[in-house]
């Protein structure tokens, strides 16, 4: 269940935008045309998600309860991965109970929700700006993600093919509307030691080390919306990678964002950028920032590790970049 707040998020450009800049209207873009503003494509889920919010509600209906069925079979698939996961410290054993209790509470929400939905009880479907799908059950909240950036192909596949095989689909290769909704922030567990500051995880996704437990909720939050911020700049940039930019990363990590509202990005070594807003991220220090960033580029590794922000206080005072 995710808890409601206010994120930083990756703006999508306008039309206007993209008739100032009619180079960048091809997806797949050579070398040459890799400056200027980077214009992602919607996924599909998230196409569809649009759709189905202003059709009717038998079809709303199917689209949140094989959404929910397909949470509840990726988290199981996970639970299942992360059994045979051989500790090599006892440290590293406790983080995994940890993270196994934490996902067989999502699961057992998931199901309940799915039962609920089942027996009849109220729900919502909402896209946030940042294309983030939201699915509401009787006042629970769940984000359509997955527990890793990897899973989230295999979500988007799954829900696709068991929706379609019993809806038209033919809308998939249109636009989404545009569209408003509460932003949601993920949950997570306090790690702590005596031999070493508090830090906040949030699954896989986010450790943040802060130097007290004082104003802890405020922290936590923060920890939260930089892990959901880190989530949305990923997808970005894998979007962006799909569609032909050649991301330059030593120039994103030396460049961190300049600003806590909306800024310029720059991915590419030709000059072209992502419009951006990410008021957490922003304000961490340039080392940080640089780990983050090396973490991404390394993702496509079997064994990435946990994205960590050390520095985490800097995400409550709002400090900027060194």
């Amino acid at each position: 269940m995710h808890s409601l707040s206010t994120f930083g998020h990756i703006v999508l450009l306008a039309t206007t935008v993209l008739a100032a800049a009619p180079c960048h209207a091809d997806p797949s873009p050579s070398a040459t045309r890799q400056i200027g503003p980077v214009a992602l494509q919607p996924q599909q889920l998230v196409v569809l998600a649009e759709h189905v919010i202003s059709s009717e509600e038998n079809q709303r209906w199917e689209f949140a309860a094989t959404a929910l069925n397909m949470l509840l079979e990726i988290y199981a698939d996970e639970l299942q991965a992360a059994s045979y996961e051989k500790a090599s410290t006892p440290a590293r054993r406790a983080k995994i109970e940890r993270w196994q209790r934490a996902t067989r509470n999502l699961a057992g929400q998931l199901q309940e929700a799915s039962v609920r939905l089942a027996e009849g009880a109220p729900f919502t479907i909402h896209v946030d700006p940042r294309q983030q799908i939201l699915i509401a059950v009787d006042g629970k909240i769940f984000s359509v993600s997955g527990p890793n950036p990897k899973s989230e192909k295999k979500i988007e596949s799954r829900i696709i093919n068991e929706f379609c095989a019993y809806n038209d689909c033919s809308f998939l290769h249109t636009g989404p509307a545009p569209s408003t909704s509460p932003d949601f922030a993920a949950a997570g567990v306090w790690d702590l030691h005596e031999n070493r500051g508090p830090a906040y995880e949030i699954g896989h996704s986010m450790r943040c080390e802060f130097s007290s437990m004082s104003n802890r909720q405020n922290k936590a939050l923060a920890c939260s919306e930089a892990a959901v911020e880190l989530q949305q700049l990923t997808a970005a940039l894998q979007q962006s990678q799909t569609q032909g930019y050649h991301i330059d990363w030593e120039r994103l990590a030396d460049n961190p964002p300049a600003s806590t509202t909306s800024t310029n990005l720059v991915i590419t070594a030709e000059g072209g950028y992502l419009q951006v807003e990410l008021p957490r991220l922003a304000s961490i220090h340039r080392s940080d920032w640089q780990r983050l960033i090396q973490g991404l580029r390394q993702a496509g590794g079997d064994d990435s590790g946990m994205p960590v922000i050390r520095q985490a206080d800097r995400l409550i005072s709002g400090a900027h970049p060194d």
